[in-house]
């Protein structure tokens, strides 16, 4: 049963739901653009060209690389608990349509498959930041940009109580690389974590998401 809860919560955010408080979205009135507030010029219809990509974004004065190699194309992003430890398998992304402007949303994964999400996935643990700007330096996006973090104990063993999900206290998303240009030949993200939460549960490490349609919300 505390699966199946937890999986329709997902499902639902994944179809742009935005009643259902486990998918904490974001502010509607925020713009993408560095942690401090400012925003380029938009530059048109984020969901404009780019095929099957299901969209991009690209903006002037970036100074982001657009290449990621090596080291930032691995993700290690570990959760810590006492002595327990959860290392997230993998890590992908999709756009937000449901706010003024788009935004991204982040989601790692311990077990399951190795594909897109599906809504009969069964991972052990699941974390999704929402809300995140695009980035276009490598300025440190914090809560206070709106965005929001939940983690998901799908087969029990990390959250104690009764409660299966909890909420971020602490969000801190550096930018490391980005192709989000619907044109590019690959979407990606690339972000240097660190998040806590109630419990004593922390969650940091690097990661390298691709995006995945089947997150994208609008």
């Amino acid at each position: 049963m505390r699966f199946f809860l937890i999986a329709a919560a997902l499902a639902l955010a994944a179809c742009g739901s935005d009643s259902d408080e486990s998918s904490f979205p974001g502010p509607a009135n925020e713009e993408r653009g560095s942690s401090s507030g400012s925003a380029p010029t938009p530059p048109g219809d984020a969901g404009a060209g780019g095929g099957s990509s299901g969209g991009g974004f690209s903006g002037e004065g970036d100074t982001l690389p657009t290449s990621c190699e090596g080291a930032c194309r691995e993700s290690s992003l570990v959760l810590k608990k006492g002595e327990l430890t959860v290392d997230f398998d993998r890590t992908q992304f999709g756009f937000d349509r449901t706010t003024s402007y788009p935004k991204l949303k982040l989601s790692a994964y311990q077990g399951g498959a190795d594909a897109c999400p599906a809504p009969d996935d069964e991972p052990n643990h699941a974390l999704q930041i929402s809300g995140v700007p695009a980035p276009f330096d490598d300025s440190t996006f914090e809560a206070a940009a709106g965005l929001t973090a939940a983690l998901y104990d799908f087969r029990g063993g990390v959250i104690a109580g009764s409660t299966a999900v909890l909420k971020g206290t602490r969000i801190q998303l550096t930018p490391v690389a980005a192709s989000l240009d619907s044109q590019a030949a690959e979407l990606f993200v690339a972000f240097d974590v660190h998040l806590e939460f109630e419990q004593g549960i922390t969650v940091d490490g690097h990661v390298f998401s691709t995006h995945c349609p089947s997150i994208d919300q609008r």
